[in-house]
């Protein structure tokens, strides 16, 4: 997307975490802050896609689970997931000057509200809008109650919808050949962060 990405993040001292870390820095990733664990394998994900495209997620974090808190550097944007430690998430959300974005996910049972109240931009689905919530509905206006400056549940399909305190958007999804949705919510995540970092506004970055 034409920005510099630097990753922080663990990987086991294993084949499969050599073969990431050159993965990574072949396609000019920064990975100065991506550490090793010893005697831990490399977290992955096993994913299987359904026919039409959507995809079901069982997650192994390995390394990225003993992620310990640390300085994040300096950075126009930090986009942030749940797939670390939360104590780690916290920290660098406290921790920046940068634009804090979150994807809430992987969903945590785990009381998050610390880390939502140091968040500029909150980004979720709607299960997981609705989790947040406590019950069904995925209105991004009802989840900045919870402290988020902006909030944004993405529709799958149908798009993406967000909200400020004093403003709404919706963006409808473009028509398109489902054949795996693999990565389609870590791509919106990071189109999302870069427009924002590079000063568009919410309506041209959603």
């Amino acid at each position: 997307l034409g920005a510099r990405a630097r990753m922080i993040g663990m990987l086991g001292d294993d084949p499969f975490g050599d073969e990431l870390r050159r993965n990574l820095s072949a396609e000019g990733v920064d990975v100065s802050a991506v550490g090793t664990a010893a005697g831990t394998a490399t977290g992955m994900a096993l994913i299987v896609v359904q026919a039409d495209g959507e995809n079901t997620i069982t997650l192994s974090p390995g390394a990225n689970a003993v992620l310990p808190p640390a300085a994040t550097g300096a950075a126009d944007v930090l986009l942030m997931n749940l797939e670390v430690p939360l104590a780690a998430v916290i920290a660098a959300a406290r921790s920046t000057d940068a634009l804090r974005v979150l994807n809430a996910a992987p969903f945590l049972e785990t009381d998050i509200s610390e880390l939502l109240r140091n968040l500029d931009v909150l980004v979720v689905n709607e299960t997981e809008a609705a989790a947040l919530l406590g019950g069904p509905g995925s209105d991004p206006a009802a989840l900045l109650a919870l402290g988020p400056g902006t909030a944004v549940v993405t529709l799958g399909a149908e798009g993406a919808i967000a909200a400020t305190a004093d403003r709404t958007w919706a963006q409808k999804g473009f028509s398109v050949e489902a054949l795996d949705a693999v990565g389609a919510g870590d791509a919106f995540c990071a189109a999302l962060a870069v427009a924002l970092g590079s000063g568009a506004g919410m309506d041209t970055a959603l």
